[in-house]
């Protein structure tokens, strides 16, 4: 009903805090939180399915490039990916320590995250991240998002509020002016 009325849900662990969600189509999601839990629906949300990920670290984002590949990351670097649409999670390799806030796919198996001190990652095959050019150790970045694979926004904070543009996929970033 377009949001009018709200109904909550439990989760399979009620007891986790949830950080983000993420839907690959009407009927399938996806919510991270908190000692790596990830929680899966396949029915609009009426029942949800647990995942634990071997870490203790929480989730923070979760984005899908397509219905079968997505990834999921958070503190200390920590990020997980799936091929099989969620069925089941891998964590890679990290290669920060930082903890990443955000995650917004770039294409269909590619993906960019972002996060504490400036901190990028990206990966361009599902499955192997590499460390991208930083955003600036005094920036946080809290949030990204690329509507293609090359043009893509960070909002966050410094000494103020932050927001930044890349036109080339993230080699390069720009501040955004108010007006």
């Amino acid at each position: 009903n377009g949001g009018a009325t709200w109904t909550r849900i439990t989760s399979a662990n009620p007891g986790v805090n949830l950080l983000d969600v993420s839907f690959t189509s009407a009927g399938t999601g996806f919510a991270v939180g908190a000692t790596g839990t990830i929680i899966r629906t396949t029915n609009t949300g009426a029942s949800w399915t647990e995942t634990n990920l071997p870490t203790a670290f929480a989730l923070n984002a979760v984005a899908f490039g397509s219905a079968s590949t997505g990834w999921a990351v958070g503190a200390g670097g920590v990020v997980a990916v799936t091929t099989d649409g969620g069925v089941s999670w891998d964590i890679v390799p990290a290669v920060t320590s930082q903890t990443l806030k955000w995650v917004s796919a770039t294409g269909p198996a590619s993906a960019y995250a972002a996060g504490d001190q400036g901190v990028t990652a990206r990966t361009v095959t599902a499955g192997a991240w590499e460390l991208a050019p930083s955003l600036g150790s005094f920036n946080a970045v809290e949030g990204l998002y690329f509507p293609t694979g090359s043009t893509g926004y960070a909002v966050g904070y410094n000494a103020g509020g932050l927001a930044l543009r890349t036109l080339d996929g993230g080699g390069s970033w720009t501040p955004q002016a108010p007006g």
